[in-house]
């Protein structure tokens, strides 16, 4: 479920952002604050910023990962936020978790080549080395060409939905204006197009 939430974020978004637009941005809101001048689309800027404000500083009290806390070898750590989630997700105590101990995996081999190993209370030196090893697969055969395909279709895929979100609407304004200037009447596409062009003045 939690994943499910998770992937209509972005569908709710979409949702929500042009109906806080629709709300704000024809207000004739014009006030001063701090020595300068702010309208309609100040505040509607300032409201779509609060979501991203908000999870940066609710990231800084999340607990790290109990996966990475038992590689480094804090497992102590790790226990104690698996009790936790234990008793928010069941609402059973956190002695009643049914686990006591975890597995060292600082000293199960590893294969460092692939970046397979991590240093337990490493410095922060150590951990750039360590997550270069990780990538650096990604660079190589058989992996290299992939991650070029993977991104060129991410590409692709943003440039098509940055377009038609920026553009669609003033291509729809468009064919209204068209319709107004011609009774109501339609056209092929790129007629009513036409009107994005713009007019050229005309001298003597």
């Amino acid at each position: 479920r939690i994943q499910l939430a998770i992937g209509t974020v972005n569908t709710i978004g979409t949702i929500i952002l042009p109906l806080l637009s629709w709300a704000i941005l024809p207000r004739a809101w014009e006030f001063s604050l701090f020595g300068g001048v702010y309208h309609s689309w100040n505040v509607y800027l300032l409201l779509c910023s609060i979501p991203a404000f908000y999870s940066g500083i609710v990231f800084l009290f999340l607990p790290e990962s109990p996966k990475f806390l038992m590689t480094t070898g804090k497992n102590e750590k790790a226990l104690q936020i698996f009790r936790k989630v234990y008793r928010i997700n069941s609402g059973e105590p956190e002695e009643s978790f049914p686990i006591t101990e975890l597995v060292d995996e600082t000293a199960i081999p590893t294969d460092s080549k692939h970046g397979g190993k991590v240093t337990a209370n490493r410095t922060k030196i150590q951990a750039l080395k360590e997550g270069w090893q990780q990538i650096n697969p990604l660079f190589h055969s058989p992996y290299s060409i992939k991650m070029v395909l993977v991104c060129l279709i991410q590409i692709c895929n943003l440039q098509s939905v940055s377009m038609l979100r920026l553009w669609l609407p003033e291509m729809f304004q468009a064919i209204e204006d068209y319709k107004l200037h011609h009774n109501g009447s339609t056209d092929s596409l790129c007629t009513m197009l036409q009107q994005l062009k713009p007019n050229k003045d005309v001298t003597g």
